[in-house]
């Protein structure tokens, strides 16, 4: 009995070592050769979750780069501005999914939440430093470890596909208005703690200190919802605009959230359609980012 788990114990330690191995040896080959490069023409980096990913087309905007991707908190961005303008020194601009939604209480959970420690991280982990990794951890210690195996095979994919697994604009033709009003609950999305939720506060200052070192403008851009959402949401604006004043001064703060008053124009009740979003990315090719209503309640 005394030598079985002694070996048992040893083949573990095997297995565990192994693993670690290839954990390691395929963060430093994927983090090494991706093709990190970008159009040299693309000097605006487009970051942030699904609101973004839907609502601004590159295609129309030739100077835009849309790595936005849908359920990524503020962390997973901040690894995306770091490690990609880093790389490309022609970006000047990073434009971050910055609405009021992004302060309602349940976005903790995009960053320390299990579903998103395993569908994020395994594409996102060779953007990671040990201290990201770290961090991580500390938040949820058994999601990550259970979790960090699976990097492994992903990183791979991440290598062979490029860019397409860390985001991009998405042309929506799906039409789930209806069902999406019906099941929406305004409750869900408003804060009643006064204060924004954990992490994401965090890892926003991060990219705003990093855009300042480098000297990159930070614009934060409030897309289009819908108009009973937008104003449900008006709860979380104060909190919104003051977080931005007091902590990112030297950010322009935009915000196109109650653009469209027609319904047509939405895929759901927080997403532009493939029509919406061609509207409002013609208007930012005419206008600039810099443009737009930036009023806040005080």
């Amino acid at each position: 009995m005394k030598k079985f788990i002694k070996n048992s114990v040893i083949l573990f330690g095997i297995v565990m070592l192994l693993v670690v191995s290839l954990v390691l040896i395929t963060h430093f080959v994927t983090r090494q050769f991706f093709d990190y490069t970008i159009d040299q023409n693309k000097n605006i980096l487009v970051v942030g979750n699904s609101h973004l990913e839907y609502a601004i087309d590159d295609d129309i905007i030739p100077q835009a780069f849309n790595i936005a991707q849908s359920g990524s908190g503020y962390f997973y961005s901040y690894l995306k501005v770091r490690e990609i303008a880093n790389r490309n020194k022609q970006i000047d601009t990073v434009v971050l999914g910055y609405s009021y939604e992004d302060f309602s209480e349940y976005r903790v959970n995009w960053f320390a939440g299990e579903d998103k420690i395993k569908f994020k991280m395994r594409d996102h982990f060779f953007l990671f430093t040990s201290n990201d990794y770290w961090e991580l951890l500390k938040s949820n210690p058994r999601s990550v470890i259970t979790n960090t195996p699976q990097v492994i095979v992903h990183s791979l994919k991440v290598l062979y596909k490029g860019y397409p697994y860390l985001g991009g604009h998405v042309h929506s033709d799906r039409s789930k208005l209806e069902e999406s009003l019906k099941r929406y609950d305004p409750n869900y999305y408003i804060n009643t703690t006064a204060k924004p939720p954990k992490y994401q506060d965090t890892y926003l200052l991060k990219i705003y200190d990093y855009c300042n070192r480098n000297n990159i403008k930070l614009i934060l851009l409030n897309s289009p919802i819908h108009p009973k959402m937008d104003e449900d949401l008006q709860t979380n604006k104060e909190l919104y605009c003051d977080f931005a004043s007091q902590n990112m001064p030297e950010a322009t703060l935009i915000n196109y959230s109650n653009y469209f008053q027609d319904e047509t124009y939405f895929s759901d009740i927080s997403h532009l359609n493939d029509n919406g979003a061609q509207i409002f990315s013609t208007h930012l090719k005419q206008v600039g980012f810099y443009s737009g209503t930036a009023e806040c309640l005080k």
